[in-house]
């Protein structure tokens, strides 16, 4: 969830990656995606989603120490999804250690917003249109519990980028060429 001047979802398409960005868009002169273009040109396409993921994470903390920045990776080795959460005070994390955790897709900090989406669904049996139309759902409860504050912290235009084994669909205002990294 971003702006719609701020890009928020860049990827990997050497990987099959997707990475979100949540923080600062940028480092003094350079934006996210020059610094993920920079990451880009140290990987290869035999690169698994953990060697992506911990190079990434490695990358940040050496290169880019002070970067007030936290993103998810997401992609498929082996048709196995890995989903890592990288916060910038926390480090890497695996969201999903076992094949039926879904739950980093829907991750939901307000209890409102919580309240309003019970029960949560089962990920694994829903097609990509329902997934993303939960999706939708969550975010609207969401940007409107934001807007009741004094600063609100998200807001519209909503972009997606649908990661499959096979590659990538999106749903976004933007070009591909706005978050494709190759």
């Amino acid at each position: 969830i971003g702006i719609k001047e701020i890009q928020k979802i860049y990827y990997l398409s050497k990987t099959n990656t997707g990475i979100s960005v949540m923080g600062r868009a940028g480092w003094k002169e350079k934006s996210i995606k020059d610094i993920i273009q920079e990451f880009s040109l140290i990987i290869d396409s035999s690169f698994t989603q953990h060697d992506v993921a911990e190079n990434f994470n490695n990358y940040i903390r050496n290169t880019y120490p002070k970067l007030e920045t936290s993103f998810h990776l997401a992609g498929y080795t082996n048709n196995k999804p890995f989903v890592y959460d990288m916060h910038f005070n926390d480090g890497l994390h695996l969201e999903n250690e076992s094949p039926k955790d879904y739950f980093v897709l829907a991750r939901v900090d307000d209890q409102e917003v919580r309240q309003k989406i019970q029960p949560m669904p089962d990920f694994s049996t829903l097609k990509i249109n329902e997934s993303i139309n939960f999706s939708e759902d969550l975010f609207k409860y969401k940007i409107e519990v934001e807007n009741k504050k004094s600063i609100p912290a998200v807001g519209y235009p909503i972009d997606y980028l649908i990661i499959t084994p096979q590659g990538i669909t999106k749903k976004s205002i933007r070009d591909l060429a706005d978050f494709a990294i190759y």
